[in-house]
């Protein structure tokens, strides 16, 4: 029999289980409701397309948008991990092409719905720079990888008498 702190650490996790999924499903059911949205406006975009080449890409692109919110929405959790990660095991450079496109597609997407500019996330070459550490901070540290200061050793000047 388990001690009354057992028990509650076992009621504990078991409302912690169900609120973390509840979380997720209500994420899940945004997403899938976002990317519907999203398929909407690229259908009405590819309509006012003046371009009919690009316009029926949209379409295409907007139906797949489209699709995989509807496989969201209706496929579990734990369904949609799994198939996830058995294309992962199944086509391991597929996953991290997709991965890294929708990484670039993500940034890309944010950044235009923010109206940021490239400027505002990379840093021109005369932007200024973090002061640089001093002393013994310096010496602890190392250099700085990426930071665009040079490292400088020490070096011993001596003429050369003829």
């Amino acid at each position: 029999m388990k001690d009354p702190a057992g028990k509650l650490a076992d009621r504990a996790r078991e409302i912690l289980k169900s609120e973390m999924s509840a979380t997720a499903e209500a994420g899940r059911d945004m997403i899938s409701e976002e990317g519907r949205k999203l398929a909407g406006r690229l259908h009405e975009r590819a309509a006012r397309d003046d371009v009919p080449m690009r316009g029926r890409l949209t379409n295409v692109i907007a139906d797949g948008v489209d699709g995989i919110a509807d496989d969201l929405r209706n496929q579990s959790l734990s369904s949609l991990i799994g198939q996830t990660e058995d294309f992962a095991r199944r086509h391991p450079g597929a996953f991290i092409a997709v991965a890294a496109l929708s990484g670039f597609a993500l940034g890309r997407f944010l950044r235009a719905s923010d109206g940021g500019t490239a400027s505002e996330f990379v840093p021109s070459p005369d932007s200024p720079r973090p002061p640089m550490k001093s002393g013994a901070a310096r010496d602890a540290a190392g250099p700085d990888v990426g930071s665009g200061a040079s490292v400088q050793t020490p070096t011993l000047e001596t003429e050369v008498q003829p």
